[in-house]
């Protein structure tokens, strides 16, 4: 039997899928462990996610421990080697990368933002591929920057919203007031990707 576990990564944000419990986990590591999503210190990461592991009984002895973890758009081939090499040292008989983009249900007139505390993703359908544009800063001249991006992409007309953090609900109000853009955002939108995977994933 096989024991499922979905994962992303967002700020010091672990959200956790666990398919045979049927629970939706949030767990906040230390500071400086993520960036963008994205694992930076493997020391700290490995300590607190076998911590995380542990306290929830999320392994299972005896059954085969399968993560799936969704990965940002900005992910690289060498972000995927350093990752295998973390999850070797944990009791994961098998792991497998899904792109965050792939779950996008996107149409070409559309962008998706997914908003994050700190950092957000910017991604647009352009000639059949998805193309993606990382803002650093939300709390900094976001909305004009969003108004510029949109100049250039005049055919965009819907814009979606996913993530996380204090300002999204604030966010989809500014964005469709100041950019005149239908904006939209998904029910429980922090757990749009995991959910929406997951709901792919058993079919």
């Amino acid at each position: 039997m096989i024991n499922e576990i979905y994962l992303y990564f967002a700020d010091n944000l672990v959200q956790c899928y666990h398919l045979k419990s049927n629970r939706f986990i949030e767990i906040k590591l230390s500071k400086r462990i993520f960036k963008e999503g994205k694992i930076i210190h493997r020391p700290k990461f490995l300590h607190e996610f076998k911590v995380l592991l542990k306290k929830y009984k999320l392994i299972k002895n005896f059954q085969k421990n399968k993560i799936y973890l969704i990965t940002p758009p900005n992910f690289e081939e060498v972000d995927k080697e350093i990752i295998k090499i973390i999850f070797e040292d944990l009791p994961i008989q098998e792991l497998k990368l899904i792109k965050e983009t792939s779950l996008y249900k996107m149409k070409k007139n559309e962008l998706w933002i997914n908003f994050n505390e700190t950092y957000a993703f910017l991604t647009t359908s352009h000639k059949e591929k998805k193309e993606t544009i990382i803002w650093n800063d939300i709390g900094f001249n976001f909305l004009e920057v969003l108004k510029r991006f949109l100049l250039s992409y005049p055919r965009i007309k819907k814009i979606i919203i996913i993530g996380h953090g204090k300002l999204l609900y604030q966010k989809v109000k500014e964005i469709e007031k100041e950019c005149q853009k239908k904006t939209f955002y998904y029910e429980e939108p922090h757990k749009f990707l995991l959910t929406y995977f997951t709901r792919l994933n058993r079919k």
